[in-house]
């Protein structure tokens, strides 16, 4: 689908990725209407989208947790700008914290607005667009809906929840010319952290697998004129998940806060030994592997701040696989890369 002239809707489009989305949609000749909660951003980036575009643009502020602000956007989307064409689900927000030491209130909030609002905006759109019977829905998840870590309880529940209800969604609205795409990334450098991560440890500690916005938005963009079923970002924690869902019980075990307290350097290099052993026969070699890509113990064990053991742990697996089949030397672009990974660690878990 042309993107010229076509109506673009961007919850969360005040900064981050909703921000960058609205940007890219607008270099492409797209009517972009970004919505928000604070208002003096969303003017900023209208005024952008319109330089960009050359054509108008529109900015309506909307609170996703209250029903009466959902319908004065639909009320005004409809009256002064037209039908939606596509519609781009990002509001939404995480707090990384114990569950047992989370305020309900906060529980509730996040639910009501990463999945709740989020649902009954949805409907409203995809009743209109069934009427017009064409349209595209993009659901910004998380890869924290499919590989859940320590201290992401309720965020991770809430992406988990976006994700099934997407899946279903997508059964529902294809008959009727509907598109549904969920986009699943890593952690992206936004100010998405600074509220979920006061401490910035996160972003810290994962390193190379922070996503820049405006990349990811480019890919979400591309995926409105040729539409996907999901985009998974980075590549390799998109394997990484697919893993996850092959071996759960192993990724439990190192994402444990108490097994990272307590399993020791020792205990540590015997039980990926004797895992990869499993797996490849090759255990000697993976722990040399580790070891080349500096996966040290302290990524293992570390508890204090916001746990990313797991994703990296899975990270770390992906990378032995890459290493041992000597991916890493022949040039293979990402995409293919990533796929020739995953089908060598179907076939080695089950030799």
């Amino acid at each position: 689908m042309n993107l010229e002239n076509k109506v673009v809707v961007v919850t969360g489009g005040s900064a981050g990725l909703g921000e960058q989305i609205c940007y890219e949609a607008a270099k492409r000749g797209a009517i972009v209407v970004t919505c928000a909660r604070r208002t003096n951003l969303i003017g900023k980036v209208k005024e952008q989208c319109m330089e960009l575009s050359g054509k108008e643009a529109y900015a309506f502020q909307l609170d996703v947790a209250n029903p009466e602000s959902v319908a004065r956007l639909l009320e005004k989307i409809s009256e002064k700008v037209g039908k939606i064409d596509v519609f781009v689900n990002n509001a939404g927000y995480g707090i990384f914290q114990e569950f047992t030491e989370m305020d309900p209130a906060v529980i509730r909030n996040m639910f009501e607005v990463n999945v709740l609002g989020m649902m009954v905006l949805t409907q409203q759109v995809a009743i209109q667009m069934a009427e017009q019977k064409h349209g595209h829905i993009i659901n910004v998840a998380s890869i924290a809906g499919k590989i859940a870590t320590p201290k992401t309880a309720v965020y991770s529940a809430t992406k988990f929840a976006v994700l099934g209800f997407s899946n279903a969604l997508r059964l529902e609205l294809k008959p009727l010319g509907i598109n549904v795409t969920t986009v699943n990334p890593g952690p992206i450098e936004t100010a998405f952290f600074d509220q979920a991560d006061p401490s910035g440890s996160y972003l810290s500690s994962v390193g190379s697998l922070v996503l820049e916005p405006n990349k990811l938005a480019q890919t979400i963009v591309k995926a409105m004129i040729h539409p996907k079923r999901e985009i998974n970002r980075p590549y390799i924690l998109g394997a990484a998940a697919k893993l996850y869902t092959l071996f759960p019980a192993i990724g439990d075990l190192y994402g444990r806060n108490d097994v990272q307290q307590k399993i020791g350097v020792e205990t540590h290099e015997k039980s990926m030994a004797c895992y990869c052993w499993y797996f490849t026969d090759f255990s000697d070699r993976f722990i040399c592997g580790c070891k080349q890509y500096d996966c040290s113990d302290q990524f293992w064990l570390h508890n204090d701040s916001i746990a990313t053991d797991l994703s990296h742990y899975w990270f770390c697996f992906v990378r032995r696989i890459d290493f041992a089949a000597g991916f890493h030397k022949r040039n293979v672009p990402p995409k293919k890369r990533t796929k020739a990974i995953e089908k060598r660690a179907l076939r080695l878990s089950f030799e």
